[in-house]
C-alpha cells in the first residue's frame, strides 16, 4: 500500500464527516430556498407569508375609531416600521336592525371599505388594497349599533440589510473568547509534541500517526 493509499485511509473518517456537514447545509439552505420561492410576489396569499386578522364585533356608538382601538393590539392599527399590509378580504355579518352603514379609511382619508346597512358580504381583495408604512386603519361610524366584521390582511416584511462591521456591533464581540485568537487542538496537525496513544483521535477514527503523513 503506497503513502497516498494509506493517507486516504486515515482520512476517510474526516472527510465522510466533512461531507455529512455540507450536506446537512446544503439540505437547509435548498429548504430556505424553497419557502422563498413559495412566498407570493403578489397579493395572493401563500403558505409562507405572515397573516393577521383583525376582527371588530361589538355595540359601537357615532364617531372615529382606530383599530388598535377597536381590536386592542398596538400592532393592529397598521403597518409598523420595515412592512406593508395587503388586504386580502372583508368578511361583513350584519344584524337586522342592529347594523348600521359604516366606512373603512387610512388616517391620509383613503377609502378602503364603505358597508351597507345590515350587509352580509364576503368582498375579496386578494392583496389590491394596500397599506403603507405609517397609514393607520380608522372605523367611521355614523350611527350607534352592532358591528361583527373580520378583515384578513397579509404581512409583508422589507428586506433588512445586515449589520455591518464597519457601523454595527461585530458579532465576534458576543463571544468571551475571540475566535480569531483562539487555538483549537483538535484541529492541529500532528507535530513535535504527539504522543502515541493518548487516544484524542478516538472518535474519528482511531490514533493518528504522524509517520504515515
Amino acid at each position: 500500500m503506497s503513502i497516498l493509499d494509506d493517507a486516504s485511509k486515515q482520512l476517510a473518517p474526516h472527510t465522510k464527516h466533512l461531507g455529512g456537514i455540507i450536506e446537512r447545509h446544503g439540505t437547509a439552505i435548498a429548504e430556505r430556498l424553497s419557502e422563498l420561492t413559495q412566498s407570493s410576489d403578489l397579493g395572493r396569499p401563500d403558505t409562507a407569508d405572515d397573516f393577521k386578522f383583525l376582527t371588530v364585533r361589538k355595540t359601537i356608538a357615532p364617531g372615529i375609531y382606530t383599530f388598535d382601538n377597536l381590536v386592542g393590539g398596538l400592532d393592529d392599527g397598521g403597518p409598523t416600521l420595515g412592512e406593508i399590509w395587503l388586504v386580502q378580504a372583508i368578511a361583513l355579518n350584519g344584524v337586522p336592525g342592529k347594523s348600521p352603514a359604516f366606512a373603512i379609511r387610512t388616517n391620509t382619508g383613503r377609502l378602503i371599505y364603505g358597508a351597507k346597512a345590515e350587509e352580509n358580504a364576503v368582498d375579496t381583495f386578494s392583496g389590491s388594497v394596500v397599506l403603507l408604512q405609517g397609514e393607520i386603519l380608522e372605523m367611521e361610524v355614523a350611527l350607534e349599533g352592532s358591528f361583527d366584521f373580520t378583515i384578513t390582511v397579509i404581512q409583508r416584511k422589507f428586506p433588512r440589510q445586515p449589520a455591518d462591521a464597519g457601523w454595527g456591533i461585530s458579532e465576534a464581540q458576543y463571544e468571551e473568547i475571540p475566535r480569531s485568537t483562539q487555538h483549537e487542538p483538535d484541529r492541529g496537525l500532528p507535530a513535535e509534541g504527539y504522543v502515541p496513544g493518548d487516544n484524542r483521535d478516538v472518535g474519528v477514527g482511531g490514533d493518528i500517526s504522524p509517520d504515515v503523513l
